[in-house]
């Protein structure tokens, strides 16, 4: 061996203590680390750092690469010692997290969108696997275990090497540059080990996934008892859609609890308690029925056995070996049936596992290696697991290798990285849908048919429109009267004492043709430039009720531009804003507010005749657009009192609605919005609700815009952060 150890690309391989040096290379998503301690004495003041850059080479072989990530340092006679732990290249895949989901699509654009999109400098050269995937979520959780998670489901292996290059293969693709056999035996004969075990055989895996629509209804019916007088009635079920709640048989109007208004509605819904509540417009006697009907949510439950292993075990019971995963991550039953037969086909026979020591370089985790030894009994392949290199010396180591069988493999990661502690709560509802394996040998024969090559000449004319004073080369023409540019070529801009004419306007908004109205909310209370919108509509002004005052000081921080100072404030009880405002089918609505408390329920805008709500209810949020099918989202937990928070909310015909808060996406509706409400103008009130003088929100609020498309989470968060800049 000839080693030599580079830090931050300078040699410093004579200041290395070789007895503490060791490299262990490990399988899958579990790091490779590097150990080694430095002295420093009189002569030798070298001192390592984290962050530092770190490469191990054999000759011209590279052994290890990666940082140091942590330093230790003692005192040993005097002497500073500073021992050093190093990670390979999977550090850069384990600080960066993903949230992504992919419908029908093989491994190799998976991991390829990844590597792309959210990591700097790593490759998929050796990404081997055309698989498609039918559907496959990643919830906040590092690149690594997303990684790892498809290679679970497939039963792959993969790691990183130290060139920055990801390898996905399956677990018997990459073989080992030398095997043990009776003629290279390339091992230390007493070191070899080899286990039996079938403590651990699974031939019986039940996967239960996440929540999905029933295509049925379910009913659930109360009787009312006049001697209890009980309003509130359980559902049993979390409905995917608005209840229908029939008494004696006759259907009643049904609200959403917390949201909508009692005064309005028979019955209110409550989504995550499981509950109706009769409200007081209703009167019920003495052994009324009351029937909830509507289609709940229900859990994925799939089962899959291995016949051929139960057989020859003893056949079932006695041949069963069952195991259970919880996963709600999986969305669908195919999905789950994926998963099931990847685990099934690693843990239907016995566990052998084992190690040996070499003085022979070049295994790493992942290879596969034929051990075949006649006086020992041994032909088998395994996989190996993990090695570890330690050095005697700065050119004499020896190699520690572990190995296991696909079988081991399979179910040491099924029992230690894939458990969830939480279950499925188990009712009738739960369908099951068993399958079984079925081996078969299918012969594809695909005829192709040659067709003559041939060149074709055309000619082709381009013509090329050049414009000599492309945007930001025409000199302004300043006017005094307000101006919102209609193009590149429009050389009008609005003068503006003290302003500047580069950077950005007073707000994005001001200049989008697609808004349709945006109140700016600034100046003194009771003035125009308080109440009126940018477009310069009287027919959209705002109309101040029990005098809101100003609330000073919130746009401040976008003095580059010189913007007004002032938001609205509002007491919580008595003071609120009015007006009228256009409804499209499809848009954006946004605002900024701050609470002075989160208790109870608070209105930011209500439109009752086309039912817009943005509401906050505690620390939550709450958004509600409906047409001929409603759609609502809820986010809890995610506010707090005393700050400032820029909230979004969009509609569109056939697509969900959705929330966003501070340029984030955080809830979308169960289902989709049908036939939504449109109107050229429609009343309106912000910080109360519409209907009846409640709901009133301590605070204030300020830069309401209504848009007439649905803006992206580039678009919102873009805003976001060009507001706090």
């Amino acid at each position: 061996m000839n080693i030599t150890v580079n830090i931050e690309s300078t040699d410093r391989t004579s200041l290395i203590d070789w007895p503490s040096f060791t490299i262990q290379d490990n399988k899958d998503n579990q790091p490779n680390f590097l150990h080694f301690k430095i002295r420093t004495h009189a002569g030798q003041t070298y001192k390592p750092a984290t962050g530092d850059d770190i490469e191990v080479l054999d000759g011209a072989t590279k052994l290890f690469a990666g940082k140091i990530v942590q330093i230790k340092q003692t005192l040993e006679a005097k002497v500073v010692v500073y021992e050093c732990t190093c990670k390979d290249k999977t550090l850069d895949l384990e600080k960066i997290y993903i949230t992504e989901r992919f419908t029908n699509q093989t491994v190799e654009y998976i991991i390829d969108y990844i590597a792309t999109n959210y990591l700097s400098g790593i490759t998929t050269t050796n990404v081997i696997c055309p698989i498609e995937v039918e559907t496959v979520a990643f919830i906040s959780i590092p690149v690594s275990q997303a990684i790892q998670q498809l290679a679970n489901s497939l039963n792959y292996s993969w790691y990183i090497d130290y060139d920055g290059d990801i390898h996905f293969f399956a677990k018997n693709q990459e073989p080992a540059p030398f095997n043990l056999t009776d003629a290279a035996r390339n091992h230390i004969d007493a070191s070899l080990e080899i286990i039996d075990d079938i403590s651990q055989l699974r031939n019986r895996v039940t996967i239960r996934g996440a929540e999905q629509v029933a295509t049925n209804t379910r009913t659930k019916t109360h009787t009312y008892l006049s001697t209890t007088a009980e309003r509130t009635f359980a559902t049993d079920y979390k409905f995917a859609t608005m209840p229908v709640v029939k008494v004696n048989t006759v259907a009643k109007t049904v609200g959403v609890e917390n949201i909508d208004d009692d005064a309005d509605f028979e019955f209110m819904w409550d989504f995550n308690q499981k509950y109706v509540r009769a409200t007081s417009t209703i009167t019920l006697v003495n052994n009324d029925e009351i029937e909830i009907i509507g289609y709940p949510y229900i859990p994925i439950f799939v089962q899959v056995e291995d016949t051929a292993s139960i057989i020859e075990l003893g056949g079932d019971p006695a041949g069963v070996y069952e195991f259970e995963k919880v996963n709600k991550e999986i969305k669908s039953e195919e999905e789950a049936k994926q998963y099931a037969e990847a685990q099934i086909e690693a843990y239907s026979n016995q566990i052998r596992e084992g190690g040996f020591d070499t003085y022979e370089s070049g295994l790493k985790s992942g290879q596969t290696i034929t051990i075949t030894l006649t006086d020992r009994n041994i032909d088998d392949q395994f996989v190996i697991q993990r090695v570890m290199l330690k050095m005697l010396g700065p050119n004499d180591g020896i190699w520690t290798v572990d190995l296991a069988t696909y079988k081991t493999i399979g179910i040491i990661n099924y029992l230690q990285n894939q458990l969830l502690n939480e279950k499925i709560t188990i009712n009738e509802d739960e369908v099951l849908k068993k399958y079984y394996l079925d081996a078969q040998t299918v012969q594809v024969t695909e005829e192709i048919t040659l067709t003559e090559k041939k060149q074709d000449y055309q000619d082709i004319e381009i013509e090329e429109d050049i414009e000599r004073n492309p945007f930001g080369a025409i000199p302004p023409i300043f006017v005094l009267a307000p101006h919102i540019v209609t193009g590149h070529t429009d050389q009008l801009r609005e003068f503006r004492l003290g302003g500047s004419y580069l950077s950005t306007p007073l707000s994005e908004h001001d200049v989008k043709p697609t808004t349709l109205v945006y109140w700016a909310m600034n100046g003194t209370a009771g003035t125009a430039a308080k109440k009126d919108n940018k477009q310069g509509n009287s027919a959209f002004d705002l109309v101040e009720n029990s005098s809101p005052t100003a609330d000073v000081g919130f746009n401040g921080v976008r003095a580059v531009n010189n913007r007004t100072l002032g938001a609205y404030g509002f007491n919580g009880s008595t003071q609120y804003l009015s007006g009228n405002m256009p409804v499209p089918a499809e848009g954006t609505l946004e605002t900024w507010f701050k609470l002075t408390n989160i208790t109870g329920a608070k209105s930011v805008l209500d439109v009752l005749s086309d039912y817009i709500y943005l509401a906050v209810s505690n620390d939550g949020l709450y958004a509600y657009k409906t047409g001929t099918t409603g759609q609502s989202v809820s986010v809890n937990g995610v506010l707090t009192a005393g700050s400032y928070f820029y909230v979004a909310m969009t509609w569109k015909n056939g697509d969900p609605v959705r929330l966003y808060l501070n340029g984030s996406l955080i809830g979308t509706s169960a289902g989709n919005l049908a036939g939504a409400h449109t109107s050229a103008s429609r009343a309106f009130t912000i910080a109360r609700l519409q209907s009846g003088s409640s709901n009133f929100l301590g605070g204030s609020i300020d830069e309401i815009i209504l848009s007439n498309y649905q803006k992206t989470v580039t678009e919102l968060a873009n805003y976001y952060a060009l507001r706090n800049q």
